[in-house]
């Protein structure tokens, strides 16, 4: 990913986004763990689910070996900071319904996937 790339997406009319903001939500991994969860399924992913994935994943274990603490911790991470930063970078929309929040691409995939590298957060 090179900075002219990101710009690039930045300007496209069909990814309408401040770079600033993007290349922020971007600088961390959690965030592009999100994205890259995101860019794999199609419609709204939970944000439980996200949180269970990312805690998993940082943990280098299975999802089903995961603490419930943990978990918490990372959904209020998630709901409090990332998910917020995704937003405002037009990158993710959020749905809130009674307690439950689900997350879905704001972006196109394709375009996420061709300029962000989430390679580094495959699991």
């Amino acid at each position: 990913m090179t900075t002219t790339d990101l710009r690039d997406v930045a300007a496209a009319e069909s990814f309408d986004a401040d770079a600033d903001l993007v290349f922020g939500a971007l600088s961390d991994a959690d965030r592009r763990f999100v994205l890259g969860r995101l860019v794999e399924r199609t419609g709204e992913v939970a944000l439980a689910e996200i949180a269970t994935d990312l805690a998993a994943w940082q943990r280098d274990v299975d999802a089903d070996e995961v603490g419930d603490a943990a978990v918490e911790s990372e959904h209020a991470k998630l709901y409090h900071v990332h998910v917020p930063k995704l937003a405002d970078a037009g990158l993710v929309s959020v749905e809130r319904e009674d307690d439950a929040t689900a997350v879905s691409l704001a972006a196109d995939a394709e375009t996420v996937r061709e300029h962000a590298d989430l390679s580094a957060v495959d699991a």
